[in-house]
C-alpha cells in the first residue's frame, strides 16, 4: 500500500501510466530492499533522517495552515450541530485512519536486536504512539482551520487543498514531496522490521531454517528480506491502494486482538514466568482492546463483506 501510495504521489512531478506506477511501487521496494540487506545501521540511518524530514515537514505544514486560522470556520467545523455519521460508516471510516497508525507495533518485531528490550521497547511503543497521535490530530485541527467541513468531506488530498488555499498551488506541490519522503521513511521502517518475523520463527522450527540464517558480515537475514520485498511486488502489482489498505487492516485487526488476549492466556498459562514489563490495568486493557478490534471486524465483515472474505 505505501509503494502504491509512492506511485500516486510521483504523478504530482510526472505523468506516468498504469504500468509505469506499478513499476515505480516495484523500484521503490527493491532499493529499500536492497538498502535493509546492507545492514541494521544502514536502514536505521535511512530511517532517522526520512523521520526528521517528515515531522519537520508535517511540523511547517501546520505553522503554515495555523496561521492562516478562520476562527469562525474552525467553530462552526467542530460544532455538535453539524455531526451525523452512522456507527458503520463510521466503523469503515475507521479502516483508513487505522492504517495511518498502522506500523506501531512493527518495533516490537526487532526485539531481538535492542540492547535493554525490557526498558526500550515499552517505551518506544509509548512514546511512539502519542507522537503520532498528537501529530494527526494537529494536522486535522489544522484542515479545519482553513477548510469547511463539507470540503474536507469531498477531498482525496485533503492537505493538499489546504495547503493551496493559504499558499497556492506551488505549496501543494511541496506537500506531494513531502508524502514522498514520508512513504519512503515508513516504507523502510515496514522492511527492516517486518521481515524479523519470519527469521524468528525459522529459528523456532516454525518455517524452513533457511530463513534464520543471517548474514556473518551485515547481520540480516538476508532471504527472508528478500522474500518480503518480492511478496511485497507482487501485492503492489495487483492490487489498488485503496483495497490493500483495506487488506492490510482488516486481517492486522484479527491478530492485533488475538495478541492483547494472548497476554490474559500467558498470565494463566505461565503464572510464575519472569515479567520485566506488566500492562497497566490489566485485564481491562487487553480486553478493552480486542473487544475494539473485534468490533472493526464485525462491522467490516457486515458492511463489506466480499472485501472481508478476499
Amino acid at each position: 500500500a505505501l509503494a502504491a501510495a509512492f506511485a500516486i504521489y510521483l504523478g504530482q512531478f510526472l505523468i506516468l501510466t498504469p504500468t509505469e506506477r506499478k513499476l515505480s511501487s516495484a523500484a521503490l521496494i527493491v532499493a529499500i530492499t536492497i538498502a535493509n540487506v546492507l545492514g541494521v545501521k544502514f536502514g536505521k540511518y535511512i530511517q532517522n533522517f526520512f523521520a526528521v524530514c517528515k515531522i519537520g515537514g508535517l511540523a511547517g505544514m501546520c505553522i503554515l495552515l495555523f496561521a492562516h486560522t478562520n476562527t469562525a470556520l474552525l467553530k462552526q467545523s467542530f460544532s455538535p450541530a453539524g455531526a451525523h455519521t452512522s456507527i458503520p460508516a463510521f466503523g469503515i471510516a475507521l479502516l483508513a485512519a487505522m492504517w495511518s497508525y498502522f506500523g506501531w507495533h512493527n518495533v516490537s518485531y526487532s526485539t531481538g536486536e535492542f540492547k535493554n528490550p525490557q526498558k526500550d521497547l515499552p517505551s518506544s511503543l509509548v512514546h511512539g504512539s502519542f507522537i503520532v497521535a498528537a501529530a494527526y490530530l494537529l494536522a486535522n485541527i489544522a484542515y479545519y482551520s482553513v477548510l469547511p467541513a463539507h470540503t474536507i468531506a469531498l477531498s482525496d488530498r485533503v492537505a493538499a487543498v489546504a495547503l493551496a488555499t493559504v499558499a497556492g498551488s506551488k505549496a501543494a506541490s511541496a506537500l506531494a514531496l513531502l508524502i514522498i519522503i514520508s512513504v519512503i521513511g515508513s516504507t523502510n521502517g515496514l522492511i527492516m522490521t517486518s521481515t524479523r518475523i519470519p527469521f524468528a520463527m525459522a529459528a523456532d522450527g516454525l518455517l524452513p531454517h533457511a530463513l534464520a540464517r543471517s548474514n556473518p558480515r551485515t547481520q540480516t537475514p538476508i532471504l527472508s528480506i528478500v522474500l518480503q520485498g518480492v511478496w511485497a511486488i507482487v501485492l503492489a502489482s495487483v492490487g489498488t491502494f485503496g483495497d490493500l489498505i483495506a487488506y492490510a487492516v482488516f486481517t492486522a485487526c484479527f491478530f492485533f486482538a488475538m495478541a492483547a488476549l494472548g497476554i490474559i492466556k500467558l498470565r494463566r498459562t505461565q503464572p510464575d514466568r519472569p515479567r520485566p514489563f506488566r500492562v497497566p490495568g490489566y485485564p481491562f486493557v487487553p480486553v478493552f482492546f480486542a473487544l475494539a478490534y473485534f468490533a472493526v471486524i464485525i462491522n467490516t465483515i457486515i458492511t463489506t463483506p466480499k472485501g472481508a472474505a478476499i
